[in-house]
């Protein structure tokens, strides 16, 4: 009975997001910005933070499609939701928030999985023969120097708190990778909710495949270069924003 009443918790918690809550009254704190470039994975992280929580997760923009869904909160971007989500960086959005979680998704996934959202919506492909069009090698140079920026701007440039979680941490060691974010939010470690998330956590995110590879060796090679580059620029500034913050605390 135990087990039959968890596993029915699991699967409504999955799935009736209208009734869970927010965190309460807006408080005079700043929210917590989950902050990617599209197509890295933020819907789904949203879909697994409120299952682990129970709270609901917000957004800057308002995609009614979202919202009819699994995020009755988008559009809501104050302190009464966990996290809010952002594709922005710049000053005046880093001045809306208090800490930030940056989710950073490997250029190549992500800039395919942008192309598929913005040409047949959030789960479904692209078609093929738009692949052999001169705008998608547009696409793909345009998209991998905005990928560069996003992420150096947010960690050089954000003055506040940021965990970093790769996209592939997550699909690779959801529980550890889930556990980390809770820690940074100070928020507490709840091992059945966990369990849940981790059981379900695949929800209605997942987009098919392509049965072709899209990508050219030169894309290829342009996209290993830069991942590289950016990858080893990130890791070094994550060394100096934990210095600089264990520094802080002391002074």
């Amino acid at each position: 009975m135990v087990i039959l009443w968890r596993t029915l918790k699991c699967l409504l918690l999955s799935v009736l997001f209208w009734f869970l809550p927010s965190t309460g009254e807006e408080n005079p704190l700043k929210p917590v910005a989950l902050a990617s470039f599209p197509g890295s994975g933020n819907t789904w992280l949203r879909y697994l933070l409120q299952q682990v929580t129970g709270i609901l997760t917000g957004s800057v923009y308002s995609d009614y499609d979202l919202m009819m869904t699994s995020f009755p909160a988008e559009g809501v971007h104050n302190s009464s939701v966990l996290v809010v989500k952002t594709h922005e960086h710049g000053p005046l959005v880093w001045g809306q928030f208090r800490r930030a979680v940056l989710l950073v998704r490997d250029p190549q996934g992500a800039i395919l999985a942008e192309f598929n959202r913005q040409n047949a919506g959030h789960l479904g492909i692209a078609s093929e023969d738009l692949f052999y069009e001169k705008s998608w090698e547009e696409f793909v140079r345009n998209k991998l120097i905005s990928w560069t920026d996003f992420h150096l701007d947010w960690t050089r440039n954000f003055l506040q708190p940021i965990e970093i979680v790769f996209y592939e941490d997550l699909v690779s060691d959801l529980r550890g990778s889930l556990v980390r974010i809770l820690r940074f939010l100070q928020w507490p470690v709840d091992d059945k909710n966990l369990d849940c998330a981790i059981k379900r956590r695949r929800g209605n995110y997942k987009r098919r495949q392509l049965p072709f590879d899209p990508f050219t060796k030169s894309m290829k090679d342009r996209i290993d270069e830069t991942r590289n580059n950016t990858f080893k620029e990130l890791k070094r500034m994550e060394r100096v924003r934990k210095i600089y913050f264990t520094l802080f605390r002391f002074l």
